[in-house]
C-alpha cells in the first residue's frame, strides 16, 4: 500500500517524516506493509489504543482506591476528553501517549521492573518527551518525606527502578540526540520573541497572552483540561481527603505532578531545545484530573452514605447526577470536539483523479485536508506551516509570499512566473479570494513575519487595484464546488 510515486520530492513530506519519532514511522510502515493504507489505519488505531488505555487505567486506579466505581469514573471522564481533542483521533504520536504512559503507572505501582521498562522504550519510541518526565519521576521515588524532612527511601526496588529506567532511556534517546536533521536546528528564544507567528493570534501561542489563560495554553502554558468541565474538581481533591475515611494512598499522583512540573519549569528555560514546555504537562495532567475527580466523587459519596440524613443524601445525589449527565448527552458537546470533516469531497476526487505528482496552490484553508483526503502535494498551508526550524519554515513562507504577490498581481506574467518556478499544476480559489478584507481575515497570515506583504496587497485591493487572475478565473476554471474553484495552470500560462 505504500506507493513510492505519493510525495516525491514533497518538502512538507519530507520535513514531517524527519521530525516523526521512530516508532510512529514504524507502525504505519508495518500498517502499509500488511496492506493498510495510512489514512485507514489511522482510524483504526485509536479505537485499539483507547481501549488500552482504559485497561490500564482501570486497574492503575484499583491500586489507588479498590472501588470499581471508581476505576470506571476516571477511565469514563478521561475518555470523554481524549477523543473529543485531536490528540487520540488523529492517530499520531501523541494519540500513543495515553495507553504507554497509563501502562507504565499500572507496571510501577505493581513493581513490575521488566513490564515498565518495556513502557519506557516504547515512550521513547514514539513520544520522548515524556521519558524525561518518567525519568524524574523514577528519581523522586528515591526519597521519602519523614519527620517532616527529606531522606533517601530504604526501600531498594526504587532505586533497581531508577538505574535501570535510566539506563533504557538512555538507550531509546540516544539515537535523537545523534540524529542531525536535515532540516538544521530549532528555533532559538531570541528569534522567536520577534515572530508574530509566536505572538497572540499567531501560529503558535507562545507569547502576548492574559497570563490567567497560563494554565490552559498547550504550548508555553500547562495544557490543564477544561472539558468535561467537572474534571476540574479534581483540584479539591486535597481538601475533601481531610475529611475522608477511606485510605487513599495517592503518593504516586503527587509526585507525577512534580516530575512534569520540573520538566515543564526546565523547557521553560530552554524552549523548543526541549520542545515546547506544555508537552510534559499536557497529558500528566489529563491522567491526574480524571483519577482526582473520580476520587473526590468516591468521597462524595463516602459522605453522603454516612453523614447525612436521607434528605441531604437526595439532594447531594441528584447533584451528581447533574454534574455526570451532560457527559451522556452527546449534543451537548460533541459541539466541542476538534475532529475536522473535509467539506469539499468533489474537489478531492478531482486532484486524486490527477497524476500523483501535481502540485496545488491556494490560500484557502481547505489546502491542508488535500495531502490528506487527495493523496496529492499542496504547495504551503497554514496547518503544515510550522515555525519551528528555521530551515523549513523560512521556505514555506518564501512560498506563501510568492504566492501572495502572484495572485493578487495586475501583471498575469507573475501569476505566469510562480506556475513556471514551482511547477504548479493548480490554482485553488475561495468565492471570497479577491474581496477587500479576504487576507485581513486569516489571522494566520495577519500575524506571520510576512504580514506587511499582506498589509501592503489589501491596501492595493482597497485602492481600486484589479488582480490580473480575476479575467481569467472563468476561462481557466476546470472544476468548482459550493466553497472553492479549481483553475487549470497550464491554461493561464497560455494566456498572452
Amino acid at each position: 500500500m505504500i506507493d513510492p510515486e505519493l510525495f516525491k520530492n514533497d518538502l512538507i513530506s519530507n520535513y514531517f517524516h524527519s521530525v516523526a519519532p521512530i516508532g510512529y514511522k514504524f507502525s504505519y510502515w508495518l500498517g502499509a506493509k500488511s496492506g493498510i493504507s495510512p489514512l485507514i489505519l489511522a482510524k483504526i488505531i485509536p479505537i485499539f489504543l483507547a481501549i488500552i488505555t482504559t485497561l490500564y487505567l482501570f486497574r492503575f486506579f484499583l491500586e489507588i482506591l479498590p472501588i470499581s466505581f471508581g476505576a470506571f469514573l476516571a477511565t469514563l471522564i478521561l475518555n470523554i476528553n481524549i477523543w473529543l481533542k485531536d490528540d487520540l483521533v488523529s492517530g499520531t504520536p501523541r494519540a500513543f501517549v495515553y495507553p504507554i504512559f497509563a501502562a507504565f503507572l499500572y507496571y510501577l505501582v505493581k513493581r513490575s521492573l521488566i513490564p515498565c521498562l518495556i513502557t519506557i522504550a516504547l515512550q521513547g519510541l514514539f513520544f520522548p518527551q515524556l521519558v524525561f518526565v518518567e525519568n524524574v519521576l523514577l528519581t523522586i521515588r528515591l526519597f521519602d518525606w519523614q519527620n517532616n524532612k527529606i531522606r533517601f527511601t530504604q526501600d531498594q526496588i526504587n532505586y533497581i527502578f531508577w538505574f535501570f529506567g535510566l539506563v533504557t532511556s538512555l538507550i531509546v534517546l540516544l539515537p535523537f540526540a545523534l540524529h542531525v536533521s536535515e532540516f538544521g536546528s530549532v528555533i532559538t528564544i531570541n528569534k522567536m520573541k520577534i515572530m508574530p507567528e509566536y505572538q497572540l493570534n499567531g501560529r503558535i501561542e507562545y507569547f502576548g497572552f492574559n497570563p490567567f489563560f497560563l494554565p490552559f495554553k498547550s504550548s508555553s502554558g500547562l495544557g490543564a483540561p477544561i472539558f468535561p468541565p467537572f474534571i476540574l474538581l479534581g483540584l479539591f481533591l486535597p481538601l475533601a481527603l481531610k475529611k475522608s475515611r477511606i485510605f487513599i494512598n495517592i503518593t504516586i499522583l503527587l509526585q507525577l505532578f512534580i516530575a512534569s512540573l520540573m520538566m515543564f519549569i526546565i523547557a521553560s528555560f530552554v524552549p523548543l531545545i526541549l520542545y515546547f514546555p506544555g508537552r510534559y504537562t499536557y497529558h500528566i495532567l489529563r491522567f491526574i484530573l480524571a483519577i482526582f475527580t473520580a476520587i473526590l466523587i468516591c468521597i462524595l459519596i463516602e459522605y453522603l452514605e454516612n453523614q447525612l440524613n436521607k434528605k441531604k443524601k437526595i439532594i447531594l445525589t441528584f447533584g451528581i447526577i447533574l454534574l455526570l449527565i451532560p457527559s451522556f448527552i452527546p449534543p451537548l458537546f460533541l459541539r466541542l470536539q476538534e475532529w475536522r470533516i473535509g467539506e469539499n469531497p468533489e474537489i478531492y476526487h478531482f486532484y486524486a483523479s490527477k497524476p500523483k505528482d501535481i502540485l496545488v496552490a491556494s490560500l484557502a484553508s481547505d489546502t491542508s485536508n488535500i495531502p490528506a483526503f487527495a493523496k496529492r502535494s499542496v504547495l504551503f498551508s497554514t496547518e503544515f506551516a510550522l515555525p519551528i526550524h528555521p530551515v523549513y519554515y523560512n521556505q514555506m513562507k518564501q512560498r506563501a509570499i510568492d504566492l501572495i504577490k502572484a495572485q493578487y498581481s495586475t501583471n498575469l506574467g507573475d501569476t505566469q512566473k510562480l506556475i513556471n518556478k514551482y511547477g504548479i499544476d493548480y490554482i485553488m480559489l475561495e468565492p471570497t479570494t479577491f474581496s477587500l478584507d479576504y487576507l485581513l481575515q486569516q489571522k494566520w497570515l495577519v500575524n506571520s513575519s510576512f504580514n506587511n506583504v499582506i498589509l501592503k496587497t489589501s491596501q492595493q485591493l482597497k485602492q481600486g487595484e484589479i488582480p490580473a487572475l480575476t479575467e481569467v478565473v472563468e476561462q481557466c476554471s476546470i472544476k468548482k464546488s459550493k466553497n472553492l474553484t479549481v483553475l487549470d495552470a497550464e491554461c493561464i500560462t497560455k494566456i498572452n
